[in-house]
């Protein structure tokens, strides 16, 4: 009711294929840490998207027994051909070679970063062609964590890109989600053998 949207179940969904394919360079360093280097490519058929179908009308015979008049109505359909290709990018390592206690230490970060491309079922009606519901341009994530004795620190750092989670031909009807940084802190301690407290 506050958004003024109404989501409906569409029993005519046919299943989606995709043919993917993957490729990574991998580089681990002793003692512990490891660098990743990958590239995917996935090819979709019958795609499933959420889309914006239309607004309810006004009147007792509306489908919804005379409610909901002026909401917009969205569901799942199947696109058509589609194509997701993108690279990731992963470092992940423990500093046990500094001195002192910077030897509990350690720091990872990853990136992914995507390009895609669908018709949405109408080929050559390509208004949004580079843009695939719920597929996220860009994340990434970076970190640190901190290990001495029974102490655990860890700060997270996570951002999501803007990205479309409702699809229209229409522009006006598209719907974004906006970009979003996240920071997690956890900090906790072993107390014993069966105790920790965080």
């Amino acid at each position: 009711n506050t958004t003024l949207v109404l989501a409906v179940n569409n029993p005519a969904l046919k299943p989606q294929y995709s043919e993917n394919w993957d490729a990574a360079f991998e580089y681990y360093f002793e003692p512990i840490g490891q660098l990743t280097v990958g590239y995917f490519r996935k090819d979709i058929r019958d795609f499933l998207f959420s889309a914006n179908i239309g607004v309810v009308a006004a009147g007792p015979d509306n489908g919804f027994a005379g409610e909901y008049a002026g909401y917009q109505l969205n569901t799942a359909r199947n696109g058509g051909s589609a194509r997701v290709e993108g690279w990731e990018l992963s470092y992940q390592q423990e500093l046990t070679f500094l001195p002192g206690l910077l030897r509990g230490l350690g720091v990872h970060a990853n990136l992914t970063d995507l390009k895609t491309a669908g018709d949405y079922g109408v080929p050559g009606a390509n208004t949004t062609a580079t843009e695939l519901v719920n597929f996220v341009p860009r994340t990434t994530n970076a970190g640190v964590s901190f290990r001495h004795r029974g102490l655990m620190a860890r700060v997270n750092v996570s951002y999501t890109s803007s990205h479309l989670t409702t699809g229209s031909t229409a522009a006006v009807s598209r719907v974004y989600l906006f970009p979003r940084t996240i920071i997690n802190t956890n900090l906790s301690y072993l107390v014993g053998r069966n105790l920790t407290v965080f």
